[in-house]
């Protein structure tokens, strides 16, 4: 987003369209698939309804980010404030998920004689 202007090519609109939204598409496939494999059987449905609460307070924050950062209307520097916030909190998730050491034991076993 950084790289839109006023003046930006098409091309260019379609390429950051597929680059963010295919991999958009994906992850609530992602997430339910790896709800189904990792939630246990007996709490499928509480676990079921925290994922979608959780979705939807994200999308909740998204609507509420885009109508305050596009309040006068969509301009190639408010798209760019927005993409800041952004790169903010990428970066803020990616120290938090640099510094969780259980990430490391995700897909391991517990019992260790297999």
């Amino acid at each position: 987003m950084l790289l839109l202007r006023a003046d930006s090519p098409l091309w260019l609109l379609i390429a950051l369209s597929a680059v963010v939204g295919i991999p958009q598409g994906l992850i609530g496939l992602a997430n339910q698939n790896t709800l189904y494999a990792r939630a246990d059987p007996a709490r499928m449905g509480s676990s079921a309804g925290l994922l979608r609460t959780f979705m939807h307070i994200g999308a909740l924050f998204a609507a509420a980010a885009t109508a305050m950062f596009f309040r006068e209307g969509a301009t190639s520097s408010e798209l760019h404030a927005m993409a800041w916030v952004l790169v903010g909190v990428a970066a803020v998730f990616l120290v938090l998920c640099a510094a969780d050491r259980s990430l490391g034991r995700v897909g391991t076993t517990s019992d260790a004689s297999g």
